[in-house]
């Protein structure tokens, strides 16, 4: 049977993009070791900048991957989506996202080249010791590169692109497709759909996120897909909307339920470290996972705490917040009463977020950079 046609000018399509890990939080290159392909022989990758916030030109956030010829087709019309993820230590992580792409054309690198934010990659590059190992001068460098590294291939809307300042972890076979770990050869991708792309993204999707709206609300293309999971029917618009969309009614407590389960391994490093700061702080009788609640605790002074944890991205702490006040309100109210309740978030939260945990007399703890803030309430 003959391969379907694809349709990449009016329908979209959603794709896996394996990218090299950084130890820099991808801010300029990071003299990774690999074997083979582009970084080993110049020393760097292209996406080492992806995490850079000030890498912008007319709204539209520039990054980089590799690419194949049929990506370039919907990107031709701003109807790709990547899921960029990176091997490290084993595991794979998600490390950022990007709804609307579209490939920069050579005109666009020029003008891109012009823009202040653009114009330092040659001294960044040539900070990195694994340029220099290729390079024995700087001016050698800046021979193949005169311009510094100015092709990156990609840009998007800047509010429909996400980079993780803590990536994802992935459990093994991540989407249920029968594979150990997805694609992650960094010059091939892999067709998924947009709920697949949803599950593996919607616990750091705010509810009012652009990057949700646009995977729940585009026509995405069966065609692009491999014939494999063409077999099993995918969700439909309003079934995106359903089960991934901006949350109401009773349906959300569910959903991110369900999706905490799916994203584990980060519940469990919050768990574990919390339950490490608070043994050097002088709490005592520290018991984690008793009848679903994440860490019961007694504090000096403070009497018997039970805490609710919540994994979170700085800035996005709003959506955790919401359904940890109702669990350890809940949880107080049902099974220890005489007991008070706290929120230990993975990111600090706001200012009025901290004020509206505390109207409701609930204290709040979060992730520093190697230990714990507590903002204890009255």
């Amino acid at each position: 049977m003959p391969s379907p046609t694809i349709s990449p000018s009016s329908k979209c399509a959603v794709a896996i993009k394996p990218v090299m890990w950084s130890s820099n939080g991808y801010q300029r290159p990071s003299s990774a070791k690999v074997v083979g392909g582009f970084v080993s022989k110049y020393g760097f990758g292209g996406e080492e900048w992806n995490g850079r916030a000030d890498r912008v030109w007319k709204g539209q956030r520039i990054f980089h991957t590799e690419s194949k010829p049929k990506l370039d087709l919907y990107a031709a019309h701003s109807n790709l989506a990547l899921v960029m993820t990176a091997m490290h230590d084993d595991i794979q992580f998600v490390v950022g996202v990007a709804c609307a792409v579209r490939e920069n054309s050579k005109a666009d690198l020029v003008a891109i080249a012009k823009n202040g934010h653009f114009q330092n990659t040659i001294d960044e590059m040539w900070e990195a010791q694994s340029v220099r190992r290729h390079y024995p001068r700087r001016g050698a460098l800046r021979e193949d590169f005169p311009k510094g590294f100015n092709t990156p291939r990609w840009r998007c809307p800047n509010n429909l692109f996400l980079w993780l300042r803590d990536p994802i972890s992935l459990p093994r076979d991540p989407l249920g497709l029968g594979r150990e770990v997805l694609a992650k050869m960094h010059n091939n991708y892999q067709a998924i759909r947009p709920e697949h792309a949803l599950l593996l993204l919607n616990d750091r999707l705010g509810d009012d996120s652009p990057i949700r709206a646009w995977l729940v609300d585009q026509e995405f293309d069966e065609a692009f897909l491999s014939p494999k999971i063409r077999k099993t029917p995918g969700q439909s618009r309003a079934q995106r909307g359903q089960n991934f969309g901006a949350p109401a009614a009773s349906a959300p407590y569910l959903r991110y339920v369900l999706k905490e389960i799916r994203v584990n391994p980060q519940h469990n490093r919050l768990e574990k470290a919390f339950a490490a700061f608070l043994s050097t702080v002088g709490a005592l009788e520290i018991k984690g996972n008793i009848e679903a609640i994440d860490i019961r605790f007694n504090f000096p002074g403070r009497g018997n705490i039970i805490a609710e944890l919540k994994p979170a991205e700085a800035g996005q702490t709003k959506y955790p917040i919401r359904f940890a006040v109702g669990q350890i309100l809940e949880y107080r109210h049902f099974k220890c009463p005489n007991t008070h309740p706290m929120i230990v978030l993975g990111a600090k939260p706001s200012d009025s977020e901290i004020v509206f945990c505390h109207s409701l007399g609930i204290s709040v703890a979060w992730k520093s950079a190697d230990s714990f803030e507590l903002r204890w309430q009255g």
